[in-house]
């Protein structure tokens, strides 16, 4: 999992995806429609959306097995909560279709706040539950960009 400014994302992976990612995320504005956008096939796509954030218990805690997730807020704030995928019992097996697997949250708690100007990376080693309320539900808009894992894969030692 990795947190960091929006300007330093070229450090986490190859700098011509960073760019394709960032000048995606800078075109976003109130205006821009929700939905999918592709920004590279399916290696690289985007999923725009706003909602209102909501409390633990009705969120979820999610792990994916093709795809990183990368979280960008166009406005608002949410909290996030992450956790190592090994240290997270699995409550609905993965589903392909959804690209999920949901776990059950643990006792402790892991949290971030991303505001506009940062964002949040999750490998499938992470489990993430993201859209939570800081204090008070608020109506967010967000970028989740999807990047295919296998392009984040490291060489054998």
């Amino acid at each position: 999992m990795i947190f960091d400014r929006e300007e330093n994302l070229s450090r986490y992976m190859n700098r011509a995806d960073a760019e394709k990612i960032y000048g995606f995320i800078r075109s976003i504005d109130e205006k821009t429609e929700k939905g999918k956008y592709v920004i590279d096939g399916e290696r690289l796509y985007a999923i725009v959306s706003e909602y209102e954030t909501k409390s633990r218990s009705d969120a979820v805690l999610e792990v994916h097995n093709k795809y990183l997730d990368l979280h960008f807020l166009i406005f608002g704030e949410e909290k996030q909560e992450f956790y190592d995928r090994r240290e997270v019992k699995e409550a609905v097996p993965y589903n392909a279709v959804n690209e999920a697997a949901l776990c059950v949250f643990p006792d402790e708690r892991n949290e971030l706040i991303l505001r506009p100007g940062f964002f949040t990376l999750y490998f499938t080693d992470d489990a993430h539950a993201p859209q939570l309320a800081v204090d008070i539900p608020r109506i967010v808009r967000k970028v989740v960009v999807k990047a295919a894992a296998a392009g984040f894969q490291n060489d054998p030692l």
